[in-house]
């Protein structure tokens, strides 16, 4: 079973017995929203300003980058998309 590490945008999943995305069986994972749902999750928490949240962001790779970089992406648009996504994921691994 993958282990998965990380933050809810970007993770790197260990799968020791899987290697066909590098040597070390290692690949990323970007978790991804478009930007005004992403904002709107973050500023409803009521844990940051709309201004500490922009300076965040601005010190962040953009999403296009992790999306860039990333072996999957799962889009949040949705949860019930989200987990056929991860489900979709899981299954290139342990099968359908």
């Amino acid at each position: 079973m993958p282990v998965i590490s990380g933050t809810c945008s970007w993770a790197k999943v260990h799968q020791p017995h899987y290697d066909q995305y590098n040597e070390d069986g290692v690949f990323s994972i970007d978790v991804t929203v478009d930007a005004k749902t992403q904002k709107k999750r973050v500023l409803d928490r009521n844990t940051m300003s709309e201004e500490m949240f922009y300076s965040i962001l601005g010190k962040q790779m953009t999403d296009e980058e992790k999306q860039t970089r990333a072996d999957f992406i799962i889009p949040t648009r949705s949860m019930v998309f989200a987990r056929g996504k991860v489900k979709e994921i899981i299954s290139n691994f342990v099968g359908s």
